[in-house]
């Protein structure tokens, strides 16, 4: 899961990485960069959510990185290092 979570972190350094190369290279990769964008929009929530859901602790066995408080979204830290519930470290997990 830790993959999954630095994946989504990567692709955003890449996009950067990318566009300030198109500023500078005066629009040779622009096609690159709209189409990385665009599936960025798609390929990035999807993955968040999917890591949020299913990362769960191994000492309390709930959603590690996101607490239901009782409103629409609820409490959610997609960078935390230790459970939302239990305060166990996730390394390793």
């Amino acid at each position: 899961m830790y993959f999954s979570r630095n994946a989504t972190i990567a692709f955003f350094v890449l996009l950067l990485a990318l566009a300030l190369l198109d500023v500078w290279i005066y629009g040779e990769y622009s096609k690159w960069v709209k189409w990385l964008f665009a599936m960025g929009f798609f390929l990035i929530p999807a993955s968040a959510a999917w890591v949020s859901h299913r990362w769960k602790c191994k000492a309390c066995g709930k959603k590690a990185l996101s607490v239901d408080d009782g409103t629409f979204f609820g409490k959610r830290n997609y960078f935390a290092r230790r459970c939302m519930h239990c305060d166990a470290p996730l390394k390793g997990q």
